[in-house]
């Protein structure tokens, strides 16, 4: 029998949807029994970046933090931040030591860096209000002096 590529498509989808159908007992009982609540482990919230909404960080819009790499420190400036997905409450524990409920939130921090030359890397970052933390930035194809994080918390 002669496959033609419709029947090729239409067998891979029928595939697909039979597997899926299979598939679906084991992995709601997967989830059920992997032990995940929904609530984070308390050492997670060691890092300041855990915990920081974007309303934390609208507080610093403006202000300078610190670069550090492996080549030395620079400084840059917060200069935007722009929230996509917005918390339907502050989830934010009392104690930041203390497991709480993840902010489901997505919002991006833009710097202006004092010198240009940066590859996107993974950054450690000094603020004297907020400490540190590790944050990934990536250069703006614009500007070279503009670099972008994404808050991701889905």
């Amino acid at each position: 029998m002669k496959i033609t590529r419709r029947r090729f498509i239409l067998l891979g989808s029928a595939a697909v949807i039979a597997g899926n159908n299979l598939l679906t007992p084991f992995a709601a009982e997967a989830q059920k029994t992997s032990g995940f609540s929904g609530a984070l482990p308390a050492k997670n919230f060691s890092d300041p970046l855990s915990y920081l909404t974007a309303e934390d960080f609208k507080k610093y819009v403006g202000t300078e933090f610190l670069l550090i790499t492996e080549n030395g420190k620079t400084s840059a400036k917060l200069s935007n931040l722009t929230q996509t997905k917005k918390p339907a409450k502050t989830a934010r524990p009392a104690d930041k030591a203390s497991s709480g409920k993840a902010v489901a939130e997505t919002f991006t921090l833009s710097f202006r860096a004092v010198k240009s030359g940066f590859s996107q890397n993974t950054f450690r970052v000094w603020h004297s209000g907020i400490g540190e933390f590790d944050l990934f930035l990536v250069p703006d194809s614009k500007g070279a002096f503009l670099l972008h994080a994404v808050i991701n918390r889905i």
